[in-house]
């Protein structure tokens, strides 16, 4: 879906306080043990690029005063029962 297409909201809709984007870890590439803080660089790959445009499409809302949320999230596969 193309960002233009979620923002803005239809003008007789009241404009959100806060606009929570569900990104992943995977901004930072991928690293077996080594641990990320938020400041990071993003790194140079695929994965990297369509977190970085998915995380800027959220500038308008920034932009109208509205707090962003970026949540990176990730999966982790247990030794007993799989991904997790």
């Amino acid at each position: 879906m193309e960002p233009e297409r979620l923002w803005p909201p239809p003008p007789d809709e009241k404009p959100p306080r806060i606009l929570i984007c569900a990104s992943a870890i995977g901004i930072y590439g991928n690293h077996d043990a080594e641990v990320f803080r938020e400041e990071a660089e993003p790194a140079q790959d695929f994965l990297a690029s369509v977190c970085r445009e998915w995380e800027a499409a959220t500038e308008p809302a920034v932009q109208k005063g509205i707090r962003v949320v970026n949540l990176r999230l990730a999966s982790f596969k247990s030794t007993g029962r799989g991904a997790r």
